[in-house]
This record gives structure tokens, C-alpha cells and sequence, in this order.
């Protein structure tokens, strides 16, 4: 499958100069974990619902409340992308070496094209043939790397 035909090409973008309260708004009214923080279609980070997160102050009442803190400031910068020549393993192994959960995909002019998310690769998975029959084991472990029983 190729990277044009998964990914993510209604992305929602934000400006440099979002307050960060703002982009957590679109983040929940859209129900989406990333912003590509965009100057015209040029790509200068990515804003993750974790970036976020680790500005927000919980107010006693349960509510969450952010600094005086723009997308610029609070963007991962130069995030690791995508292009349209990557294969489906290419994009996974980059993911999971890395530890990220998007890539945006860049044109060589450095572009935003698309998006690709866990949930894209997830999505590619689910659509194999036999994907349901994979044999998945796993063992569960406690934080001292005991094995738990059953």
C-alpha cells in the first residue's frame, strides 16, 4: 500500500503563534492527538496532545489550565517525517525506532502532504488478509520485571 492511499490528507494545522489553550481546544473538538504547527504548507513542528500535557497545570476543580505558551514554544521542532516513496515497514520501523506516533509526510521542499498515524499503520493491519488469526502472546510482567500468573 502506498503512503498517498493511508495517509491522513484532511489535516488540521495550526500557526506558530496558537496560544496553546487554543490548540488543546481543536485538539478535543476534533478528537485528534496532533497539529503540525505549518507557515503557508511549510512544516516547523508537530504539537502532540503530550506536549500539551506537560505545560497544563490541574486546577483543583479537575480542569486543566495552560501558560501563556504558543505552539512554537511548546512544538516538538524539526519532527521526524514521512515521504511518498516510504513502504508500510519503512514507516513502522521508523515509528517504532524513534517512539513516535506521527509522522507528517513532506514533500522534498519540506511541504506537508499528509499525515500518518499509529492509527493509519493500525488501520493497514487490520485490513490484511488473516489479520484477525495473527497468534499474538504476550507475557505480563509487574514493575520489578516479575511474571504475573494467570
Amino acid at each position: 500500500m502506498s503512503v498517498g492511499a493511508m495517509m491522513t490528507t484532511k489535516v488540521v494545522c495550526v500557526r506558530p503563534a496558537l496560544p496553546i489553550e487554543q490548540a488543546h481546544a481543536i485538539m478535543v473538538r476534533r478528537g485528534i492527538r496532533h497539529l503540525p504547527v505549518v507557515e503557508g504548507r511549510k512544516l516547523l513542528g508537530v504539537l502532540s496532545d503530550r506536549d500539551l500535557l506537560i505545560r497544563a497545570v490541574l486546577d483543583p476543580d479537575g480542569t486543566l489550565r495552560y501558560p501563556d505558551c504558543v505552539a512554537a514554544d511548546a512544538m516538538t521542532p524539526t519532527p521526524f517525517t514521512a515521504s511518498m516513496q516510504d513502504t508500510v515497514p519503512q514507516l513502522a520501523a521508523r515509528m517504532m525506532d524513534q517512539r513516535v506516533d506521527c509522522l507528517p509526510v513532506v514533500d522534498a521542499q519540506g511541504r506537508l502532504l499528509g499525515l500518518i498515524t499509529t492509527v493509519d499503520l493500525l488501520g493497514v493491519l487490520r485490513a490484511q488478509p488473516g489479520a484477525a488469526a495473527l497468534p499474538f502472546r504476550f507475557t505480563l510482567h509487574d514493575s520489578d520485571e516479575h511474571e504475573l500468573g494467570e
